[in-house]
């Protein structure tokens, strides 16, 4: 509704909109403060974490070279593939000490999408603390981790899925960055402007 809101304003859409606010939800809240039951919203967000993980791994998983668990019984909290070694993977993303979160490392067989069938190897993710987990940033640290660790796997080898990719990502210099091996920082620091700019246009049209 606040995006509606914003939407209807600054691209000059101006049409009849009406928002009815919500009782009782504060901005703070993840699903279980509600006290509502979860409702799958499709088959792979089984939970009121789904969405969180898929914001972890939803763009990656567009590449269609790595599995993020969709296929098995964990979509979206999973990273995985037949090239990846679990216990490296998850002592090098655990270095890491990213907010938040931690890794486990998983041994599965798809049961269809990407690597159907194969034995897998990689990562399971923990959410400890969500509200402290940057999601998107994580991502990203798993997406250059793998780079780095399995140089010799290209995971933007399927050239029709890198237009997905970009479009998840909202640009297409956040995979030219990564594909150049500019660290994960770097990358953060460059959308910072842009981010504030939009936290002050936003400001007026938040309601909670």
């Amino acid at each position: 509704g606040e995006l509606a809101r914003l939407f209807n304003t600054e691209f000059e859409i101006n049409c009849d909109l009406t928002v009815i606010p919500m009782k009782h939800w504060q901005r703070d809240m993840l699903w279980d403060d509600t006290g509502l039951h979860w409702v799958p919203t499709s088959p792979h967000i089984p939970n009121g974490l789904s969405p969180l993980y898929s914001c972890i791994t939803g763009p990656v998983g567009e590449l269609q070279t790595v599995s993020n668990g969709v296929g098995y019984t964990s979509p979206f909290e999973l990273i995985g593939a037949p090239w990846i070694d679990a216990y490296e993977l998850a002592d090098a993303l655990n270095s890491l000490n990213l907010t938040g979160v931690c890794f486990r490392p998983v041994f599965y067989k798809p049961y269809y999408a990407a690597f159907n069938g194969q034995n897998c190897q990689g990562v399971q993710i923990h959410l400890i603390d969500p509200k402290e987990c940057n999601l998107f940033v994580t991502g990203l640290h798993i997406i250059q981790t793998l780079i780095k660790l399995y140089p010799e796997q290209n995971i933007f080898v399927n050239k029709d899925r890198l237009e997905m990719f970009n479009y998840v990502m909202g640009c297409d210099w956040i995979l030219l960055d990564l594909q150049n091996n500019i660290p994960v920082n770097a990358i953060q620091n460059k959308w910072q402007d842009n981010l504030q700019k939009f936290n002050s246009i936003r400001e007026q049209y938040l309601i909670y």
